[in-house]
């Protein structure tokens, strides 16, 4: 519990917990050791920086850097490029088959609209002509039922007349 209440004293007191094998890797200005700063490349201690801090790196390895990060940042840029161009020819893609389908789906409502309106001229002649057929068909049988009574009525006034006939000469013998 000493070396962890050590290390807590170290963190509170703003230290690095890795404690005094860190502390070894420090350099004589006081930073410590990175990938980008290590001892063999301090081998020009006697230049001094305008700030009065060693140099941490020399200018040909900064160019070498510069140049790594510019050849890496370019490739991210055309990987973003090639990928912003398929997304592009997906989107062309994607607008054009959406046009395709508005123009099928118009195509589709008018082709709907026609057949509703033609079905509702059919269905509107249909029922007019059966409207008319059931009215000439009354006509008929109204004709029809006027010639079976004028008939019945032309024999009840022949078979009356010659009631009347026979009662007349009844009458008169």
């Amino acid at each position: 519990t000493n070396s962890s209440s050590a290390s807590l004293n170290q963190q509170a007191a703003g230290e690095s917990p890795a404690g005094k094998s860190q502390q070894r890797r420090k350099n004589k200005d006081g930073l410590a050791l990175t990938p980008n700063r290590s001892p063999k490349r301090s081998s020009t201690k006697d230049k001094v920086a305008k700030d009065g801090l060693l140099p941490r790196l020399t200018d040909a390895e900064i160019r070498k850097m510069v140049h790594s990060k510019d050849i890496a940042l370019a490739k991210i840029l055309e990987e973003h490029e090639s990928e912003m161009n398929v997304m592009a020819v997906n989107m062309e893609e994607l607008r054009l088959k959406n046009l395709r389908t508005n123009a099928a789906l118009k195509k589709r409502k008018k082709r709907a609209r026609v057949t509703i309106a033609i079905l509702t001229i059919l269905l509107a002649v249909g029922g007019g002509c059966l409207e008319y057929i059931k009215r000439e068909q009354v006509k008929r049988e109204i004709a029809s039922g006027r010639d079976e009574q004028r008939k019945a009525e032309e024999e009840l006034i022949a078979k009356l007349k010659g009631e009347i006939q026979m009662l007349t000469t009844k009458l008169g013998d």
